[in-house]
């Protein structure tokens, strides 16, 4: 892309990504990184897929910045929990349940959450010392903690679910009355 273009890229107040031909974040826009609540450099190289074929016009109703960025959440803390790990893909999909829920899952390929990090998630105990691994994997539970908080204050809920190499984060927030 040559850099003129992506300047006038930038310009946009539209969130705009570019990926390459294996699906892999190349770069994108500070609109695009602020909807997902991260810098642009935390994105490059992630393999992104949005699916929202599944949501058939549902409707939320929420505060929107806390909804988008506990959303956001569920695509860039997990990575800090993995324990070196790294997800070879990561997808966002957003679908619609039978009772009218809408559901935002972010899967995370290649990589299953420790078992210890999904009792963690679960408890609210932020005393110091009560996390281990320095800053970054207290800066991602804290943002997991706080997706699960916003997904309840909407009377949804946070869900993690880790089998055979994958894990799944989901926010499912009820219909709109």
């Amino acid at each position: 892309m040559s850099e003129s273009f992506a300047t006038e890229l930038e310009r946009l107040s539209t969130p705009v990504a570019w990926l390459d031909g294996a699906g892999l974040l190349q770069g994108c826009n500070t609109a695009f990184a602020s909807w997902l609540g991260v810098s642009a450099r935390r994105l490059q190289g992630v393999a992104l897929s949005i699916n929202q074929s599944k949501a058939d016009g549902a409707l939320v109703t929420g505060d929107e910045e806390l909804l988008v960025a506990s959303i956001g959440a569920l695509v860039v803390a997990a990575p800090a929990l993995l324990n070196g790990q790294s997800a070879r893909n990561v997808s966002l999909g957003v679908m619609t349940r039978a009772d009218g829920a809408v559901v935002f899952v972010a899967d995370h390929e290649g990589a299953e959450l420790p078992l210890f990090w999904r009792s963690i998630l679960a408890d609210d105990d932020a005393r110091e010392g009560a996390v281990p691994g320095g800053s970054g994997t207290t800066s991602a539970l804290t943002l997991l903690r706080a997706a699960r908080h916003v997904a309840e204050a909407h009377g949804g809920r946070m869900s993690v679910d880790c089998l055979d190499g994958l894990t799944s984060l989901s926010i499912a927030i009820p219909p709109a009355k």
